[in-house]
């Protein structure tokens, strides 16, 4: 991987220089370039453009890029994987994963820190898979709320903000899921949700890990420029939240009235990966989930020791790629630790023994209760429910205890007590209706169960989450969830 990269920094060195011969030659011919009258393949002439502003556009583009591959390897890396593409109807930047689109106007135009900034911004739309996440929220609020996350951290990691680049303060230290939907609210106009939004400040879960924004008032912000820029303040976009090229907008001074000329807000947008089209299905998701994991594992791997690469950064983008974990001996691993067990050394634990690891294995094990919700929502997938309950069974063979079954939709619609004896599992959900998490706990209490922990088998189409009970909770997902919850332990089952 290092040897690749280090080639394609070279050549991305070359054209740098091409372009800096160009400019010091005031635009003519350089060696090796086409000569006059002729026309570049895929390029038109007759083009408002044109297409000298173009390439001058790609080879900025270029330099830009090699500047952060020289600089800050991680963002190179990724951004050494993308397709640059001349986009003149987009407003400056984007990228959906597969392609860096560019504006050629803009481009052309900015100062090179700037620049720099803007391709690191959207290699961090990439790293923290704001392509693969929106799962039909609207277009134009997820991205303004992907640029708040995205420029909190670039503002940490030393990077300079133009004024037009969205930072808005009310929003440090949350999530993107949790700017989303403080967003929304406020577009709605609905009051807060009390303890639920005291919460969405704090940790900061970023969808399949964890998201920590930095946002401080003032924090690493360059002087001259002005991180309070608010999003929306300038700029258009279309039905589908994409952004398109607009001119400079006039506005009205406060005190003398006069008309000045303000730049339009930064767009730096993120589209769905290309695998992510309307009803697409799970093994595509599965493969662009795939692709986006192995891209970001190798860009760390070209980053060592987080050379050149701010900590809060780091811990966003690793906590944004699950490990692979398998679902079975992740289910298993969160009951036994639930459990009360004894230990015997006259049967060593054959787990360490091919580490020449001599430990006590687990002679005896016991645990209180277990309580298992359903989310009987008309989404869940039967065949998912029967395989998830017979590694169930398989589990409870080592336990004897008793197992809670809560169903629920919107409402709890019913309950089951099960023991060893009524092994194997067959479960009979009931509802099928919209999906509330708020009534399982009190149903648990209403029954007089305190489990020693609760495996919660959901969807994750729904993001009316509970307070946290005093016992633990693994979420066992048949897929990735659009809001985190704020508590307890993920993992995604696959048949």
């Amino acid at each position: 991987m290092a040897g690749a990269i280090d080639g394609r920094v070279r050549a991305e060195a070359h054209a740098s220089a091409s372009f800096a011969s160009a400019a010091n030659s005031g635009g003519k011919a350089r060696p090796g370039s086409a000569p006059a009258g002729a026309v570049r393949p895929g390029c038109d002439p007759g083009s408002e453009l044109g297409c000298d502003l173009e390439e001058q556009a790609l080879l900025r583009m270029r330099k830009a890029r090699s500047e952060l591959v020289l600089a800050q390897p991680f963002f190179g890396s990724l951004l050494l994987r993308l397709e640059l593409k001349a986009d003149p109807a987009c407003r400056d930047v984007w990228t959906d994963g597969r392609t860096l689109g560019f504006n050629p106007v803009y481009a052309a135009s900015q100062e090179e820190r700037h620049l720099v900034s803007a391709q690191a911004h959207e290699a961090l739309h990439i790293a923290l898979k704001h392509n693969l996440r929106r799962r039909g929220r609207d277009g134009k609020l997820w991205n303004r709320a992907c640029d708040v996350a995205v420029n909190h951290l670039l503002r940490e990691a030393g990077f300079a903000l133009p004024s037009a680049w969205p930072v808005e303060e009310e929003y440090a230290g949350m999530s993107v899921d949790a700017v989303y939907e403080e967003m929304k609210r406020l577009q709605e106009g609905r009051p807060r949700g009390g303890a639920r939004d005291a919460k969405a400040k704090g940790a900061a879960q970023e969808s399949s890990g964890s998201l920590g924004l930095g946002g401080r008032e003032g924090a690493s912000a360059p002087a001259g420029e002005r991180p309070e820029a608010k999003s929306g303040e300038a700029g258009e976009e279309d039905a589908g939240g994409r952004s398109r090229a607009v001119p400079q907008k006039a506005s009205a001074d406060a005190e003398g009235g006069s008309r000045q000329a303000e730049a339009p807000r930064f767009a730096g947008e993120v589209r769905d990966h290309p695998l992510l089209m309307e009803k697409a299905s799970q093994d595509a998701r599965r493969r662009a989930e795939r692709e986006a994991d192995i891209a970001i594992s190798l860009s760390l791997q070209s980053a060592p020791g987080a050379a050149g690469l701010a900590q809060s950064v780091r811990r966003a983008v690793e906590g944004g790629v699950r490990p692979k974990v398998d679902w079975r001996e992740a289910l298993r691993r969160f009951i036994e630790d639930c459990a009360d067990a004894d230990y015997a050394w006259t049967m060593p634990n054959r787990r360490y023994l091919w580490q020449d690891l001599y430990l006590p294995s687990r002679h005896e094990q016991t645990i209180a209760g277990i309580a298992l919700a359903v989310d009987c929502s008309g989404s869940i997938d039967a065949g998912e429910l029967a395989v998830f309950c017979e590694e169930l069974s398989g589990i409870l063979d080592h336990f004897d205890t008793e197992l809670w079954v809560v169903y629920h939709d919107a409402a709890a619609t019913g309950h089951e007590r099960f023991t060893r004896a009524d092994r194997p599992l067959k479960l009979a959900p009931k509802g099928g209706g919209g999906t509330d998490y708020r009534p399982v706990p009190p149903e648990l209490a209403r029954l007089g169960v305190r489990p020693a922990c609760l495996v919660w088998f959901t969807d994750f189409e729904c993001d009316a989450f509970p307070e946290e009970p005093d016992y633990p909770v693994l979420w066992c997902a048949t897929r990735e969830p659009a809001v985190s919850p704020p508590f307890g332990e993920i993992v995604l089952i696959s048949t």
